[in-house]
């Protein structure tokens, strides 16, 4: 797994081997508690709106003029219909909030066996339910899993890992059982 080098400065914040990262691309995946950690650790603004995470350095001293804001949350409710939606929007992506976390118990029960269709790849879960299973190449044999090799087993032959980004990120995987 690609990971990035990460500076921890408080024990227990997301340190280099728990960065989740898009499959090619440059852009962290992280639950809402993660990027209040991460934020505080690293001492930047960032803020969740609608589902992705923006770095607002460039821009936090006129965002957050009147305390209105707090950074390494989702301020997606209290910005709007006000231009600071429109100048959140105009900072760098770094990253996208996951809705939620999943077990890999949890993550078993959505083989598409009357319900979603996940895939998680390198511990990031995606909704593959749109995508017709049974064929040739798209066996369900990696619904409910966190396996890479299992995919590129039975969807690799079409597809590789860059095709992970065109789904819905719906969560990630813990360690927890």
């Amino acid at each position: 797994m690609r990971t990035v080098a990460v500076l921890c400065v408080l024990a227990g914040v997301l340190c280099a081997d728990d960065m989740r990262l898009l499959p090619g691309t440059d852009l962290f995946v992280m639950l809402p508690g993660e990027l209040s950690e991460y934020v505080v650790a690293r001492e930047r603004p960032y803020v969740a709106y609608r589902g992705m995470i923006y770095d607002v350095r460039r821009i936090w001293g006129t965002l957050n003029a009147e305390g209105r804001y707090t950074p390494a949350y989702d301020v997606t409710d209290a910005v709007k219909g006000t231009k600071d939606a429109d100048a959140i929007q105009k900072q760098p992506v770094v990253g996208q909030l996951a809705p939620r976390a999943f077990s890999t118990a949890e993550l078993a029960k959505c083989n598409g066996r009357g319900g979603p269709k996940y895939i998680a790849y390198e511990r990031i879960v995606y909704d593959f339910s749109k995508v017709k299973w049974g064929s040739r190449y798209h066996t369900p044999a990696a619904l409910g899993r966190d396996n890479a090799p299992a995919f590129m087993r039975t969807c690799g032959e079409c597809h590789g890992p860059d095709v992970f980004p065109q789904f819905p990120v719906v969560g990630v995987v813990t360690n927890a059982k």
